[in-house]
């Protein structure tokens, strides 16, 4: 496999071949006129000590800002990929053929075979190089490896990319793609990264902002900075337990709160009266679950069935014969009677980290797998008073519900204490009761006071 980067993308594409690409993919000579009027005779002007320059033809590059730009350059993109690409090239994987991951600017070429790879990689070059595009050397790399008599055999020849070689990785080495470090045996170490964070939280803490401000900015730019981690990589509980206790401190400290009071109130909505700082560990268990859904309810017929394919092969493990797909289900469900009972046949992947984490989940949700032969995956949420069944054209959703479901379940937690339940059923009854945690609207440092501070009754 080969990591290709291109340079000043955005900036570095034709319009002439923009408006081609256009007319290539078929669009409606309406939208391609109106493209055109955007693109064709564009110039600029630059303000300098003596006044404004004379127009400056611009005839390279989308325009920056527009929201029709990562479109337009996702269509020239494509041009470049499947006129570069050959026919043949390429990897099966569960009977799908899979040659190239493409995300924006940032390719992932796959094949079979270091001969096919590097006249993939020449023949996107060519094709790069007629759109005015080129590949920045210095952040390409190539990974090869051949599997025989039971190990991984690294393949040392580099790839070239027009006649240059490029890094090629080895085995403790790791390339970054796409925010995430990969390799041959590289082990990601999320440890050092969450420990990052639960320090940044410490230093807003002991900062000079407001209480309310302090909320917001480790809302907003602290914890912000994980939610694309927490989403699409395999973290290890015990990576963000030290987070969720500092998260827990610094927010009753913030609150006035005493460390007695349930740790639940950390994590509502400012609406209901809480923080809206995240449990992670519950968090972790909602993306595991949403991740494994959205792959089932891809849109891209390659992404679902590699998927299902390989959820499949899991649960054959496990069965020992080939499942169906309620057995499937029966497996994300956690089922462990009947053939499920085997205690041997499980395996570490994408899909039994889905299933533990849906057993977790269960014991504070109702949830259900269950698949439907016309539309495929369902996932029932029995949410009270009325239960959803999101299907697969709403994946994008479970993440969303399942908190709102797992906030519910911490208000009846609240609810239910002696000496807490009151006050949650009273504060979290309507959101102007708690205006004043979002950001602190029309609230003075005496109001605050006021909310926050302990009151102390003598006695008589």
């Amino acid at each position: 496999m080969t990591w290709l980067d291109l340079e000043n993308a955005f900036g570095s594409v034709p319009h002439s071949f923009i408006l081609g690409a256009i007319e290539r993919a078929g669009v409606p000579e309406s939208t391609a006129a109106l493209v055109s009027d955007l693109y064709t005779g564009s110039t600029s002007t630059i303000r300098v000590e003596s006044g404004w320059t004379d127009p400056i033809p611009m005839r390279a590059g989308v325009r920056q800002g527009c929201p029709l730009s990562s479109i337009l350059f996702n269509l020239t993109l494509e041009q470049i990929l499947r006129t570069g690409h050959p026919s043949d090239a390429g990897f099966e994987l569960y009977s799908n053929t899979v040659s190239c991951l493409a995300y924006a600017d940032d390719l992932l070429i796959i094949d079979s075979y270091s001969a096919g790879l590097q006249r993939t990689v020449d023949s996107l070059s060519i094709q790069a190089n007629k759109a005015g595009l080129k590949f920045k050397l210095a952040k390409c790399a190539s990974l090869s490896f051949s599997f025989a008599s039971h190990r991984r055999h690294l393949d040392p020849t580099p790839i070239r990319v027009n006649g240059v070689p490029i890094t090629n990785i080895m085995d403790q080495d790791a390339y970054k793609y796409l925010g995430f470090r990969v390799g041959f045996s590289y082990r990601q170490d999320h440890g050092d990264f969450f420990r990052g964070i639960s320090t940044d939280v410490e230093k807003v803490s002991e900062s000079l902002l407001a209480p309310w401000q302090k909320l917001a900015a480790i809302r907003a730019h602290v914890l912000a900075r994980v939610e694309f981690l927490c989403r699409n990589s395999h973290i290890q509980k015990r990576d963000v337990a030290d987070l969720d206790k500092t998260l827990v401190r610094v927010d009753k400290k913030i609150l006035n709160l005493p460390t007695r009071a349930n740790n639940n109130l950390v994590h509502l909505s400012c609406n209901k009266g809480g923080a809206a700082l995240p449990e992670f560990r519950s968090f972790l268990d909602i993306h595991a679950v949403s991740h494994a859904f959205r792959l089932l309810a891809s849109n891209d017929p390659t992404i679902s069935g590699v998927a299902a394919a390989s959820q499949r092969s899991v649960v054959r493990k496990k069965l020992l014969r080939d499942p169906t797909p309620g057995e499937c289900c029966d497996f994300l469900n956690g089922k462990k009677d009947g053939d499920f009972a085997r205690e041997s046949g499980d395996i570490s992947s994408k899909w039994s980290r889905a299933r533990h984490a849906f057993q977790r989940l269960s014991s504070a949700l109702r949830l259900e797998w269950l698949f439907v032969e016309e539309t495929g995956y369902h996932l029932n949420i029995y949410r009270s008073p009325n239960p959803v069944c999101v299907s697969p054209s709403s994946a994008g959703l479970v993440v969303r519900i399942l908190r709102d479901e797992m906030e519910s379940h911490f208000i009846s937690q609240l609810a239910g204490l002696v000496d807490q339940g009151e006050t949650i059923k009273a504060f979290s009854s309507h959101p102007a009761s708690n205006q004043f945690l979002q950001a602190g609207d029309f609230t003075r440092f005496c109001d605050w006071n006021f909310f926050t501070e302990p009151v102390w009754v003598a006695s008589s």
